[in-house]
């Protein structure tokens, strides 16, 4: 773990490190092409937009970088372990990859498209690379804000410790927005590092800091511990945060598009899923997260965290600017960047829904 004490946006913001999830731009290799899939089918009996099957991807494997350990991975652990990504052609790998090599692995080439989280693009457009935003997957600040019991207000944290995953995560901007909407003062704050968000619940318990921001399963068993409580829930606030998003370079997504767009089909199918079949999710996250099979009250809030605060994919393709601008404002300064050179140029959402991918999840999964 390691203590950090917050001194200027900016350099913050310079220093941030990306989670990425996105497609290997190795060397291409065309798949061969195959016979319709069930999907493809499907989507072409959905109505008169529904255009042609659609086109193998020019890579077929894709590694896909967690960028957390928490419910919110369902959309891509659905899509792995039920096979949806795998019908329309793609093998995706999630390896636990360090925070501090995501930036470098983006800048290198190695991830260039996916969910990725949403405070990302400042520190990509900052280190001169491109990137560009595509759909929204979780729009707001979701986590519940968990302090020692002796804390009665955000300005009791000053000369105190929060434990976040690292700077630049959705726990540190769920702090940092706090702080600014209680008028406390950021940088009376230290940061303790912790690496992940079961580390965040462990620094409290012990003592090592005093609040910090996570969801279930960590919340539950927050909720049993008398040394702690619930200061804030945020998700009832509607804080604006691009949580995770679809983003990524614009040049890979034209020289790769049929990849972008089947990665973006699994993906949304997987959302689509986690809406629609309560059991499915929470039989993934029984296998994904190790919990326990037998605890309903956990899995009802796990579940319930992800499925109703994620975006439907009707509406993922919709990005508000005061969404992405709190990006801005958190974390490298109001005014002081401009996040619009993140705007997209391409509407892949739009060429799908066009192609009359929507009208099969709404018809397949009963979305309307």
């Amino acid at each position: 773990m390691e203590l950090t004490r917050r001194r200027g946006s900016v350099a913050t913001a310079l220093g941030l490190v990306t989670i990425l999830v996105a497609a290997c731009a190795g060397a291409a290799t065309p798949a061969p092409t195959a016979a319709p899939t069930a999907a493809a089918t499907a989507a072409a009996s959905a109505g008169p937009t529904a255009k042609a099957t659609p086109r193998p991807p020019e890579i077929t494997k894709m590694t896909v970088p967690q960028f957390a350990v928490s419910p919110l991975m369902l959309p891509t652990w659905i899509a792995i372990d039920k096979g949806l990504f795998a019908k329309y052609g793609l093998t995706v790998d999630i390896p636990n990859v360090p925070s501090s090599q995501m930036l470098a692995g983006y800048l290198s080439g190695t991830f260039k498209f996916g969910a990725i989280g949403g405070y990302n693009p400042p520190n990509i457009l900052a280190a001169g690379s491109k990137v560009e935003y595509y759909g929204n997957n979780y729009a707001y600040h979701l986590y519940d804000f968990v302090v020692n019991k002796s804390i009665n207000s955000m300005k009791d944290l000053e000369g105190k410790v929060i434990g976040i995953t690292g700077l630049g995560g959705a726990p540190h901007g769920a702090a940092l927005a706090l702080l600014k909407k209680e008028g406390a003062d950021a940088t009376k704050v230290t940061f303790l590092k912790t690496g992940g968000l079961a580390e965040i619940f462990a620094a409290l318990t012990a003592g090592q800091a005093q609040g910090g921001a996570f969801g279930p399963p960590q919340t539950l068993s927050a909720a049993k511990d008398a040394n702690l409580k619930t200061l804030v829930k945020m998700g009832p606030l509607k804080i604006p945060f691009p949580t995770v998003i679809i983003a990524g370079d614009p040049d890979w997504v034209k020289q790769y598009e049929n990849t972008a767009k089947a990665y973006l089909r699994g993906f949304m199918e997987g959302v689509a899923m986690l809406i629609s079949d309560k059991a499915t999710a929470q039989a993934v996250l029984v296998s994904r997260m190790s919990l326990d099979a037998k605890d309903t009250a956990l899995l009802d809030a796990s579940w319930a965290y992800a499925a109703d605060n994620v975006t439907r994919p009707r509406d993922m393709a919709t990005i508000s600017a005061e969404n992405t601008q709190s990006v801005t404002d958190t974390y490298v300064g109001e005014g002081k960047f401009d996040i619009t050179k993140a705007a997209r140029t391409r509407d892949i959402l739009g060429e799908l829904a066009a192609e009359g991918f929507l009208d099969y999840l709404d018809a397949t999964y009963k979305l309307k």
